[in-house]
């Protein structure tokens, strides 16, 4: 039986052609080729019957007018263009490597490194030697000796001020978790000033204690390209995928999924976060992960049994700045373990920063889970954060789910901050527990919520009874919320105030916190639902025996009168009278709401 010999070859960027070169000879010559490019080639032995003798043989690279193939599958070329060396490694292509060098690494590759990849210094760009067929780089499992750590390593340290280009790549199981020095950024570990961009690049299955996928610190740059970051680990609950500490993060056309933030019993000690930007190219996403910026000093102490989730998708801390455009922050999850855990902002923690959402961005599908309490399954914004929400943005079907849950979709707590919601919608959120506060908006004391053409619907605040829940589209306790420019709440539901309810956030041995709510300008409240009391509105108004003013509802600036149950539909005129029937000319319409008690469809309020 005869056999025959096909010979595969392509041009870097190309295909492999239908039909290859067929010889009986042993030996063949590539004719024809391109006189300064990559190709790569293998070859298929063929029986006379048809059928394939071998396997097809391992892919070779050459570059013509540069020495020929090697067979290894790293090549180094000068800032000139012209080949230094072949490698089979690339951490020796990196040591070797000047200034301006271009290591390229056959496409499809896989790599096996051991320990880290260290560049110090240097700026060298890395790549596939085909666009289309990224290499990878595992640092998890294959050709190590016995009893080596294999896949206890990181894989790529940048650090004293180099700057690299990393292009159609994939990164994955790398490891940094053993002690301070190793703790930071699994898959890449950025520090001393130095940058990293990545394009086209895959960051995946990634561990480390903080920063899973990778770690910026002070100085340091990162610019992700048409980049995913997915299914990396922080083992001490900060940066399931990205931690930013005192540096940038600007990413373009980004995936940032399924990555995991575990509370660990340690605690943080972080330092001062400055700026991190997240711009949309055609869309930016965040999804099912964590990418977490924590400064100062935040600390879970070892003896503690339980622990804190802050920022499932994103935390923006210590006078950080986020600007998302075309941005959906999606599926992701801050959970607390232990009866005294608590779990902060299922998408966006924003403390003493300012995160900007501006048109197109959807916040959506996150959770804050804890067995005890539960805040903002979109988004907490405290210690004096701030939360700008413009036209075109959303924040939609988000849970908050613990004993004590708070603002389904936004949650402004009592560390004061401030949330300024321009033309956005907040819908289908919900809190779901014993004690549950605002499916919508929860506002606690010192916390502000002004929305300005709003859009607040189909949120709920509800629990294992008929009766829980309070505020299902906005619960005001102790702070205050501000309608204006014809926003809209409505088709909300809750055990009382199905639209709003409006109370104090008192705390033992302290006077009242007073929430407010203010209403004008052709703010609707409409065709919401409590089981309860309070259809449209549930007002705690007063202490019956001091006095003590508990609530607050007001327009323009002058209380409702009479702070009466409305079962009708009515109106609120310029001074704050309430009007039946509605007049369609007053800043206020409470409408076609609904109730379980008769005589409180619209509005119900109380003086306990």
């Amino acid at each position: 039986m005869s056999l025959s010999y096909q010979v595969f070859h392509r041009k870097q960027g190309e295909e492999y052609p239908d039909a290859p070169a067929e010889t009986t000879d042993k030996s063949y010559s590539l004719t024809d080729l391109d006189p300064d490019a990559t190709y790569t080639w293998y070859v298929k032995v063929v029986q006379s019957n048809g059928q394939t003798l071998t396997k097809d043989s391992k892919e070779w690279t050459f570059k013509t007018g540069a020495g020929g193939a090697t067979g290894k599958p790293i090549k180094r070329y000068n800032s000139s263009g012209a080949l230094q060396k072949d490698y089979d490694k690339l951490s020796d292509a990196v040591n070797e490597a000047d200034n301006g060098d271009r290591i390229e690494v056959v496409g499809g590759m896989e790599l096996k490194e051991e320990p880290e990849i260290t560049i110090n210094g240097t700026e060298v760009t890395i790549h596939s030697s085909n666009p289309n067929n990224p290499f990878i780089i595992d640092m998890s499992g294959g050709r190590s000796a016995p009893g080596s750590k294999r896949g206890e390593n990181r894989v790529f340290h940048i650090t004293n001020g180099a700057s690299v280009t990393i292009r159609d790549a994939i990164i994955k199981g790398g490891v940094a978790t053993d002690d301070l020095s190793i703790l930071y950024g699994g898959g890449i570990s950025i520090t001393e000033r130095s940058t990293v961009t990545t394009i086209n690049a895959t960051i995946i299955d990634n561990t480390a204690g903080i920063g899973g996928g990778v770690s910026v610190e002070d100085g340091c740059t990162f610019n992700a390209l048409d980049t995913t970051i997915a299914s990396n680990t922080s083992t001490k609950g900060t940066g399931g995928g990205v931690y930013v500490i005192g540096g940038t993060f600007n990413a373009n056309n980004v995936i940032i999924r399924k990555n995991q933030a575990k509370g660990g019993a340690q605690g943080v000690d972080s330092r001062d976060v400055r700026q991190m930007k997240l711009v949309g190219g055609d869309v930016v996403a965040v999804l099912d992960g964590a990418f977490n910026t924590v400064g100062r000093s935040i600390r879970e102490s070892g003896e503690r049994a339980g622990t804190s989730g802050i920022g499932g998708g994103v935390a923006v801390v210590w006078d950080s700045i986020f600007n998302a455009t075309e941005t959906t922050i999606m599926e992701n999850t801050a959970k607390a373990e232990g009866e005294k855990g608590s779990a902060n902002g299922g998408g966006v923690v924003v403390w003493r920063s300012t995160f900007n959402a501006y048109s197109g961005t959807a916040i959506t599908g996150n959770r804050a889970e804890s067995e005890e309490k539960a805040y903002g399954g979109g988004v907490v914004v405290d210690y004096g954060g701030t939360f700008n929400a413009y036209e075109g943005s959303m924040i939609e079907e988000n849970i908050a789910e613990g004993v004590w849950a708070n603002g389904g979709g936004v949650a402004v707590l009592k560390n004061g901050g401030t949330f300024n919601a321009t033309g956005t919608m907040i819908a289908s959120n919900t809190v779901d527990g014993s004690h549950t506060y605002g499916g919508g908006v929860f506002v606690s004391r010192n916390g502000s919520f002004i929305a300005s053409n709003a859009d607040i619907k189909l949120n709920r605040a509800t629990g294992p009874f008929d009766w829980n829940g309070q505020g299902g589209g906005v619960a005001v306790r102790g702070g205050t919320f501000e309608a204006k420019d014809e926003t809209s709440i409505s088709s909300n539901s809750a055990g009382y105030g199905g639209g709003v309810s409006v109370e104090d956030d008192r705390v033992a041995e302290e006077a009242a916190v007073p929430g407010t709510f203010n209403a004008e300008d052709g703010t609707v409240i409409s065709e919401n639902n409590a089981t309860q009391k309070g259809g449209g509105i549930w007002w705690v108004a007063a202490d019956k025996i001091s006095s003590e003013i508990l609530g607050k509802i007001t327009t323009n600036g002058k209380d409702w009168t009479p702070q009466a149950d409305q079962q009708d539909n009515f109106s609120v005129d310029t001074n704050g009278s309430i009007r039946t029937p509605a007049n369609t000319g007053h800043p206020v319409q409470v409408l076609n709401n609904t109730a379980g008690t008769a005589g409180s469809a619209q509005m119900n309020v109380i003086f306990p």
